[in-house]
């Protein structure tokens, strides 16, 4: 009888990977999860303070790091994950976090936005703090949403937001008194009222800004749009330039972008926490422009009608970078504000103003060009002590070290043999893979796929190797995985 041979196309597929993409300091970091293909690592260093509860915001793009990876595919918008490590590249444990789209966010060409999470305890200072942020493509199979338990929770009724982080229930009210928008109540979770005003009023918060003619602000009555998350609450509001107390009067020369980020938690909040706002003003005329503030009024802060009994107390200093003051009532609340960073001008400082009976961030005069904008932002502290304030400012002025690495993939190395080339019907074919290079023994099993020699895949059959001393295994745990396939089952 004449014999009966066929070729065998043999296809293996590794189900855990190894770290091809190293940098030398992390090459025996141990991997989370081998599901998860790329990751980076961060290094914050705490420099010269001391840091509890230190929220980490960083920019990231996913598109430009998988391509330094030559992987081109969907950023999976679910898959980010965060881990604390030890300097021994041993795995601590998940780190709750959050990624915010930009604008123009697309998860194929422009996976960008920003990574937050809280540096978590306390960071003595000069001590450094190691993560990694594992990442994936939608292609490697899609990742579940991740879950974290938080302590932010707010609430919008088209008018007023009211938010509740750990320390804090923070009052905003988008229409009061002359149409200001803006926090105008703070009061802290064990109930003590670091500040408020009645509806009456202008509220405490707001944006006062001067054309040269008019006092200034913008429209945002009913304005607001959410990104919520487990680490942070974003409030974004946009609105155009109006004249002060009259929306009907608008200048069509400037619009602003408003954001209150509110954390989950920051710092020690032994006594209070702070919050950030920014704001993006623009240029929508077609000429130059020129602008500057009321005194402390480009974001005012109005703590001598709003503290109990007034202003009792204030120290601060206008000098930039940071520039910083504070005021608080003879009860002890207080309110602090810190020029945290300006974008686009150098002219925003903090300062006080007895005649306004505020303290906040004035802007001198600065010319905007058309189309172009200016950029400010501030962190805004509510509690009862100005120490606590102060080692915020501190903190600021000398800010953490944060070191972000190359990014690494999975992948494997490895040999793949079947014992001959040619085999009879009704033969054993033992086919063998040696993982050649696994430096974290990871890999588990393999799969080895036989392809029937058709146009289609429907017919192909599937195996799984072993590294336990049998299907045909010699020695167990020798990264030689081995199992045989019967040729009767063709």
């Amino acid at each position: 009888m004449k014999e009966l041979r066929r070729f065998w196309k043999v296809e293996i597929v590794v189900l855990f990977f190894l770290l091809l993409f190293t940098h030398i300091s992390t090459a025996y970091d141990e991997w989370w999860d081998a599901k998860w293909h790329y990751r980076f690592k961060i290094e914050i260093n705490s420099t010269s303070y001391d840091r509890t509860n230190w929220p980490i915001e960083r920019e990231i793009n996913f598109t430009s790091l998988l391509e330094q990876l030559n992987v081109y595919g969907t950023f999976d918008l679910n898959s980010t994950r965060v881990f604390e490590y030890g300097a021994d590249g041993k795995l601590l444990y998940e780190v709750p976090s959050q990624f915010d789209t930009s604008n123009g966010f697309n998860a194929t060409t422009n996976a960008y936005g920003t990574l937050v999470f809280i540096m978590n305890g306390t960071t003595p200072a000069y001590t450094k703090r190691y993560y990694y942020v594992y990442f994936d493509i939608v292609e490697n199979g899609a990742k579940a949403k991740p879950t974290y338990a938080t302590n932010i929770v707010y609430s919008w009724d088209g008018k007023e937001i009211q938010v509740n982080n750990t320390k804090l229930r923070i009052y905003i009210d988008t229409n009061r008194a002359e149409n200001t928008s803006g926090i105008y109540k703070v009061v802290r979770q064990d109930g003590t009222v670091i500040f408020q005003v009645n509806s009456t009023q202008r509220t405490v918060e707001y944006l006062e800004y001067f054309n040269g003619t008019h006092n200034v602000t913008f429209n945002l009555i009913g304005n607001a749009t959410f990104k919520f998350g487990p680490v942070r609450l974003t409030i974004e509001q946009v609105g155009e330039e109006v004249i002060f107390g009259d929306v009907s009067q608008k200048t069509n020369k400037m619009k602003v972008v408003k954001r209150y980020y509110i954390y989950n938690r920051a710092g020690p909040e032994t006594y209070g926490t702070w919050i950030k706002i920014e704001q993006n003003l623009t240029n929508i005329a077609n000429e130059a422009i020129q602008r500057n503030s009321t005194p402390a009024g480009a974001l005012a802060l109005d703590l001598n009608r709003a503290l109990f009994g007034g202003i009792s107390d204030l120290d601060g200093d206008s000098n930039n970078p940071n520039s910083w003051f504070w005021a608080s009532s003879v009860m002890g609340e207080l309110a602090g504000i810190i020029n945290y960073e300006q974008v686009g001008t150098s002219n925003f400082f903090a300062t006080n103003s007895t005649a306004y009976g505020r303290i906040g961030i004035q802007l001198n005069a600065t010319t905007i060009n058309a189309n172009s904008s200016i950029i400010q932002r501030s962190l805004l502290y509510f509690g009862t002590d100005a120490t606590e304030f102060m080692h915020l400012v501190n903190g600021v002025k000398q800010p953490e070290n944060v070191t972000q690495l190359t990014p690494q993939a999975w992948v494997v190395e490895m040999k793949a043999k079947p014992e001959h080339v040619i085999y009879n019907r009704k033969e054993d074919v033992l086919i063998e893979v040696n993982v050649t290079n696994d430096v974290y023994n990871l890999t588990k099993y393999v799969n080895a796929t036989f392809d029937m020699g058709t146009s289609v895949t429907s017919d192909d059959q599937t195996i799984i190797l072993y590294d336990d001393g049998t299907h045909g295994d010699a020695v167990a745990n020798d990264r030689i995985f081995t199992n045989y396939f019967n040729l009767t089952s063709t």
